[in-house]
């Protein structure tokens, strides 16, 4: 309600249909609030994109990656985007990294503190806990982009062979890790290295020897735009071996499925 009386026009997302119809009860008297079950972290925002969204506020899952994936879809869905607002700033970790590396990138400036502690001064998150950090943060959009800086060091990538297997099984998993080195399940250990100077694609290349079928060759790693999933093709090759995709995104779907057993 509080929103609805701000703007002209308020699109409402989340991906507990229930809590949409608590708001909605709230805001009964309002004919500017629009409703839409989806979750954001799996759902392709461009469909909104025709939409003039001037102001996000971003209240949803605190993981550091999750946030990321919120932050920077709203910046490529709406080129319109002046304004993100992050609540929880002070009681998410995770909220505060992806803010402070978004504005390293350039992609969020002139951040505002807002809410409780906005003025440097403790206050009271639960009755055992105080945040000297604000309670929410509120930023312009910037000139950088964040799309080829998207986290992919530390977060595990299932790994499929192309084509897939008639059951579409996972083959294993890859953890790209700090110093250019990438675990896997049962391939072995390799490294990773930057593909300087070719703007026009996020790549790395990687030596994996035991990765078949081309072993001891160098792979080429393709990301896609937000780095949640890649290809794997032998160097100098136009042909796809294999195929990687963020297993929080895999998690994601089972969550989203599984919660319609308790509808």
């Amino acid at each position: 309600a509080v929103y609805a009386s701000m703007f002209g026009q308020v699109i409402a997302v989340d991906v507990d249909p229930q809590h949409l119809r608590d708001a909605a009860a709230h805001t009964q008297s309002r004919h500017n609030v629009h409703f839409m079950a989806l979750d954001t972290y799996l759902t392709d925002w461009s469909f909104l994109g025709a939409n003039r969204v001037d102001v996000a506020v971003i209240d949803a899952d605190h993981e550091y990656a999750k946030v990321w994936a919120d932050a920077t879809s709203i910046l490529n869905a709406f080129p319109a985007m002046k304004w993100l607002a992050f609540d929880d700033y002070g009681v998410g970790e995770g909220v505060r990294r992806a803010v402070a590396e978004l504005r390293e990138l350039g992609a969020l400036v002139a951040c505002t503190p807002i809410g409780r502690g906005k003025g440097g001064t403790p206050w009271k998150v639960s009755k055992d806990v105080v945040s000297s950090e604000p309670e929410g943060m509120l930023c312009a959009r910037g000139p950088g982009s964040p799309d080829r800086d998207a986290p992919f060091v530390g977060a595990p990538y299932l790994i499929y062979a192309v084509p897939a297997d008639s059951m579409v099984r996972s083959e294993g998993f890859f953890n790209f890790q700090p110093g250019s080195l990438v675990w896997t399940s049962h391939w072995g250990a390799g490294v990773w290295t930057p593909c300087p100077g070719n703007l026009a694609r996020d790549t790395l290349f990687m030596r994996l020897p035991y990765l078949p079928p081309e072993n001891n060759d160098t792979w080429e790693v393709l990301f896609n735009r937000g780095r949640s999933s890649f290809v794997l093709s032998p160097e100098r090759s136009v042909v796809t071996r294999w195929y990687g995709i963020r297993a929080d995104k895999m998690h994601q779907i089972f969550n989203l499925e599984n919660q319609r057993f308790d509808e």
